[in-house]
């Protein structure tokens, strides 16, 4: 059997390895633009683009003649306001960086995780989202700025990435941190159990080191 992580994220990666000594990577991107216009909820969108993810890697690795299980992950930072939400995508660049953070500096804002398991042998699929809550300090200009001139918010939801400025950014947080990281792990040993892949014995001892944080 080929356990197959449809993702370029080094972050989905490095969780990934926590649980697994081998698997294979498909990057599967898709046009994410046309499903956010369809998409009702912010829970529908994730929870969609997982699934497309998963079956978009099975046929790039030719799953139709192999045994493979394909795990995919979609996440979105949602910011509440009323009864409306806004979903804060990756940065365009440095100006667009600082919009969003100080878009959600003081704010709460809710991390969301599709989350797809596809074994295409028996045509099961498993789904969930994960949702954490994150709320964030009243950091200052300075803070922002240092953060922005290292680069690492441009490939990231929400323009951060929390293992990075949790100390600076995040005045408390409510949930799954590796959720907010991009995969929801603690849900995805449950799933990967189901459909009987074998973990690493050490794996939460991996996790916390890696995090800082036990699960």
């Amino acid at each position: 059997m080929q356990i197959v992580l449809a993702s370029s994220s080094s972050r989905r990666k490095e969780l990934l390895l926590c649980l697994l000594a081998d698997f294979r990577i498909i990057p599967a991107e898709i046009d994410e633009e046309r499903f956010m216009k369809l998409a009702r909820t912010p829970k529908e969108l994730v929870i969609n683009l997982a699934k497309m993810k998963a079956r978009k890697a099975v046929k790039i690795g030719g799953g139709d003649k192999k045994d493979m299980v394909v795990i995919a992950a979609d996440t979105v930072v949602v910011l509440e306001k009323g009864k409306k939400w806004e979903i804060i995508s990756k940065p365009l660049g440095k100006k667009n960086a600082r919009e969003i953070l100080r878009e959600l500096r003081g704010e709460i804002h809710k991390v969301l995780t599709g989350l797809c398991v596809l074994q295409n042998r028996t045509g099961q699929v498993m789904i969930d989202c994960v949702a954490s809550k994150v709320r964030f300090k009243n950091f200052s200009d300075k803070v922002m700025e240092d953060y922005i001139t290292t680069g690492k918010p441009f490939n990231k939801a929400g323009a951060y990435g929390i293992q990075e400025i949790e100390e600076e950014f995040v005045k408390n947080f409510d949930g799954s941190f590796t959720n907010v990281m991009g995969l929801p792990v603690e849900r995805l040993v449950e799933m990967l159990e189901d459909v009987g892949i074998v973990l690493r014995k050490d794996w939460e001892k991996r996790i916390k080191k890696m995090i800082g944080h036990e699960i």
